[in-house]
């Protein structure tokens, strides 16, 4: 009887590559090196830049985008020329756009010294018309060192009030300071100042003012973004301020 053999049947298969692993080494080198360029650029974005850039994802409305992009062109421009008209009515008080006094500030003459005193408003649209702001000087609001709001500030402040009730506006409000280092035992530096004199800007508003408070979000910068370079003392007293940036927030 014939016998039958059955031969086994082995696979053959490659030797694993010893160097497979680099190639998940290199992925991950790679996904950390974009991780950590974007973490410096998010650290050295201007924080105004910063914030009109993302509000326009808020903003986004799909097929409607461009019907959403023209109410942001023409209301915050409107707003601000009632707001601006309706401050003019304020006795000795100057009213000027901030690139009008940039350039005052650069003559030095008798109208550019009024232009850029204390007793001053300025003003300015956002780069991507998608709202303006208000820049109140220092002498106008608080007495030198101080965070409590000086009393001829309260009709300036209740003016604008008015206009933040429609609940349109999201509202920055940033303190600023001159790069003169404070010596006061409540304040520890410029910054604690500048965010302290944010604070009483907004509890005004709030409290006295009927404004919603959740349209405000608040910071303190101290001598970090100067409008003007700090050299000589009228450059100083530009620098020291409060900003009310309304950014265009139907939603």
């Amino acid at each position: 009887m014939a016998q039958t053999y059955h031969r086994e049947r082995r696979s053959i298969e490659p030797a694993p590559n010893p160097n497979a692993w680099m190639i998940t080494f290199a992925d991950l080198c790679t996904l950390l090196l974009t991780f950590f360029v974007l973490l410096f650029s998010m650290s050295s974005l201007n924080d105004r830049a910063f914030r009109n850039t993302f509000q326009n994802f808020s903003k986004a409305t799909g097929i409607l985008a461009m019907k959403v992009d023209e109410r942001v062109a023409l209301r915050p421009y409107r707003l601000m020329r009632e707001m601006v008209k309706s401050l003019a009515d304020l006795e000795k008080l100057d009213i000027a756009s901030l690139e009008k006094v940039r350039r005052a500030e650069r003559i030095k003459d008798d109208d550019a010294q009024r232009m850029i005193s204390g007793n001053a408003i300025w003003y300015e649209e956002l780069e991507n018309e998608a709202g303006f702001s208000f820049i109140l000087g220092q002498q106008l609001l608080f007495e030198s060192g101080q965070a409590v709001l000086n009393p001829k500030a309260h009709p300036i402040l209740e003016k604008l009030a008015q206009f933040m009730k429609s609940g349109f506006y999201a509202i920055y409000i940033d303190g600023h300071t001159d790069d003169v280092p404070i010596r006061s035992e409540r304040f520890g530096s410029n910054e604690e100042l500048s965010l302290a004199r944010a604070e009483a800007v907004m509890e005004y508003l709030v409290v006295r003012c009927g404004a919603n408070p959740k349209l405000f979000a608040l910071g303190g910068y101290g001598s970090s973004h100067p409008l003007v370079p700090n050299v000589a003392g009228s450059q100083k007293a530009v620098n020291r301020r409060v900003e009310l940036i309304f950014h265009w927030n139907p939603a």
